[in-house]
């Protein structure tokens, strides 16, 4: 008896089973079905996409340099069907090209408009596909006919040391560009500056890539340089340096006491041999005696210093003189 039980329950688990699994099957088949006539319908109603199409110049003659170009990509957002869409995920659209003779003007502009590059993109799309949305909007570059010179590059930044270190070398390399543009553009052009940049607390030797600063319709080659500093403990240093006179009349001579005057400075460690006291200029001027001699002493003026030192300091501000004429 319980055998019986036991082979009626298998019979009626199977056939349960059973009929579950007809259940999914038809269920699976009606959402397939569903599936595929909900995904006809969405793909051919009216749809938006954006589309990356590429921008060429073409048939530019030889002496002719683009001094400023447009972006290499266009943002095109189209309207059209679904599946009119969906082909442009698998056939990409053909680049554009920009004929030169065609938009070039005489005033060294290449411009295309909006209704120009809706043309154009007509041209590569579908017929049906309807252009909602270009950016940028219009193109423009800039061109002249080989004008050029070469002009310094000038650091155009702060650069701070650390505590207790100092700035031994600051290079650009190369510290020369070729410049590109017209021609009263160019006359005006005598250096250029590189993109503002900022180190603080420079302990060690830096190298960095450093881009120019761009000016609308001129073209830099190269467009970018390296920035190299130098960074070297501070030293203390001081040097006797002889005092000399200037704009005294034949007719005088001005004497002065002490003739050396002690210049004292900080500098880099590996500095300290390469400077001199011929490096630096201290001088008296007799024009200040000519407009107060009421002073027994003259005025100390540093003239000059080299450029691996900072923070230079005179020991006196002033020494006695005597004339004596002649």
């Amino acid at each position: 008896m319980k055998g019986s039980t036991k082979v009626a329950n298998k019979l009626f688990r199977n056939f349960f089973l059973w009929i579950r699994s007809k259940e999914f099957l038809v269920f699976l088949f009606f959402f397939v079905v569903s599936g595929f006539f909900w995904g006809t319908q969405a793909i051919q109603e009216p749809a938006e996409m954006e589309l990356d199409v590429t921008v060429k110049l073409v048939d530019k003659p030889k002496p002719v340099v683009i001094t400023e170009i447009w972006p290499e990509t266009l943002k095109v957002t189209v309207r059209d069907k679904g599946y009119n869409l969906i082909g442009y995920y698998f056939d990409k659209v053909n680049p554009i090209e920009i004929r030169y003779e065609t938009y070039a003007r005489e005033d060294g502009k290449i411009v295309v408009s909006n209704s120009d590059l809706n043309k154009l993109l007509k041209k590569k799309l579908k017929r049906t596909t309807e252009v909602l949305v270009i950016k940028p909007d219009r193109l423009e570059a800039s061109y002249n006919h080989g004008g050029k010179k070469k002009v310094k590059v000038v650091f155009n930044g702060v650069l701070k040391e650390a505590d207790r270190y100092f700035i031994s070398k600051v290079a650009l390399t190369p510290d020369s560009v070729m410049v590109y543009a017209t021609q009263d553009e160019l006359a005006k052009i005598n250096s250029v500056m590189t993109q503002y940049l900022s180190i603080s607390d420079i302990s060690k030797n830096e190298t960095r890539k450093v881009f120019l600063k761009k000016l609308k319709g001129v073209k830099f080659v190269p467009n970018v340089v390296t920035l190299e500093v130098n960074a070297d403990v501070m030293r203390d240093a001081s040097t006797e340096v002889p005092i000399k006179a200037q704009n005294v009349p034949d007719s005088i001579t001005l004497n002065v006491w002490p003739q050396n005057v002690s210049v004292s400075y900080v500098t880099g460690a590996s500095n300290l041999e390469a400077i001199s006291s011929e490096d630096f200029e201290v001088v008296v001027d007799y024009k200040d005696i000519e407009k107060d001699n009421s002073s027994e002493k003259i005025q100390l003026k540093l003239q000059k210093s080299p450029a691996l030192v900072k923070r230079p300091r005179l020991a006196s501000d002033s020494v006695k003189y005597s004339i004596e004429r002649h």
